[in-house]
């Protein structure tokens, strides 16, 4: 595997690495205007090999769930609102 892809699943991990990632943090309720920069910024700093024609499926689970959970998150915010 090239090491830009290594880095770049090591980067998606410590996204949610409990208690100090910004998705872990979120996940025990806390957000913050810091750690929406620090998601934006580890997605605006990945470097895909231009050749690259699949991507591994650690790599794909951890994209495909940041939305995701983030949503799930926001939709069960406004349950314990009601």
């Amino acid at each position: 595997m090239n090491q830009n892809l290594i880095n770049a699943m090591r980067s998606l991990e410590d996204l949610w690495r409990f208690p100090d990632g910004p998705m872990a943090r979120l996940r025990q309720g806390s957000i913050s205007s810091e750690s929406v920069e620090q998601v934006v910024s580890a997605l605006e700093s990945l470097e895909l090999p231009p050749d690259a024609r699949e991507l591994d499926r650690l790599m794909v689970a951890l994209l495909w769930s940041i939305p995701l959970f983030v949503e799930y998150q926001r939709e069960g915010d406004r349950e314990r609102r009601r």
